[in-house]
């Protein structure tokens, strides 16, 4: 713990400038505890081969901890590893873990837009509707309300046959003077009535039209 706590403080400047320093982190990135921290040192540290000892380290520990804002700040600096490295958080954390994927947006939107929507595809597929990745999803330009519906169209417009029980993405949809809830009026409005009824039901909103 106490390797950790002094990993988590280092200088980047410093660990740049010091072959010996990333050499002795570079010794304990894999030890449970310690290991995340060091591997985030080394990776703002911008050092080469940091990338996949920094995914293992964090899925060992807590893949789901760290922000987007941290983990672009600390994949950001490798490069196409790191882009790589962000990939592979991001397919393992996801459908319900987001911050990987939202970081690879901020770094790489070509690389994540793909990932974003083969996610949602596939989920959909499985019959759930990963609620925290709607969010994501949205902010970047990509609609997800047409393939929440498609999916029920899909299950003859069963709103049962799509988890979870509960409404999704209520925070974005109901609000109708955001460009979030206009798009999901939308999607009600282009439904027949037995689907409206059912995407209304997933978003926890009221069935518009006849």
């Amino acid at each position: 713990e106490s390797v950790g706590a002094f990993a988590r403080v280092l200088p980047v400047e410093r660990v740049r400038q010091s072959e010996a320093l990333r050499a002795a982190l570079r010794k304990v990135r894999s030890r449970p505890g310690s290991g995340p921290d060091a591997a985030v040192a080394l990776a703002r540290a911008g050092d080469p081969g940091s990338a996949a000892p920094l995914v293992a380290a964090l899925l060992e520990s807590c893949a789901t901890c760290r922000t987007a804002e941290e983990l672009g700040a600390t994949f950001g600096p490798l490069g196409e590893e790191g882009v790589q490295g962000l990939e592979r958080l991001a397919e393992a954390t996801l459908p319900f873990g987001t911050a990987a994927l939202e970081a690879l947006f901020e770094i790489d939107p070509n690389r994540a837009e793909p990932l974003a929507q083969e996610t949602l595809a596939a989920a959909l597929e499985e019959g759930c509707v990963p609620g925290p990745l709607l969010p994501v999803l949205f902010a970047h330009g990509i609609d997800p309300y047409l393939p929440l519906l498609e999916a029920l169209e899909a299950r003859g417009c069963e709103r049962a046959r799509l988890r979870p029980g509960e409404p999704v993405a209520v925070g974005m949809a109901r609000p109708e003077g955001t460009d979030s809830g206009r798009a999901a009026r939308e999607a009600l409005a282009s439904a027949t009535p037995a689907c409206r009824a059912a995407l209304a039901s997933l978003l926890g909103m009221e069935p518009e039209g006849p």
